[in-house]
């Protein structure tokens, strides 16, 4: 799974894209996706602070942990 087809399961299952970021720098309140250098990281963005963060080695293993946080939401 990469970024975009990640976005469209998540939409799909009723999960608002506003608490969403994949890409660009996240607003309070959203999960978050990004790669840092060769890394991938998943965490919660909550004023201004990291929450829960999560590193990964690949884009589908940050995309399937970041599923499994967000599907819940819908």
């Amino acid at each position: 799974m990469d970024r975009t087809e990640l976005l469209k399961s998540l939409v799909a299952r009723g999960v608002d894209a506003g608490a969403l970021s994949i890409s660009g720098v996240p607003d309070d309140d959203q999960l978050v996706l990004a790669q840092e250098g060769a890394m991938w990281v998943v965490y919660f963005h909550e004023r201004g602070k990291r929450v829960e963060e999560q590193v990964f080695a690949s884009e589908s293993d940050a995309c399937q942990a970041f599923f499994a946080r967000a599907s819940g939401w819908g």
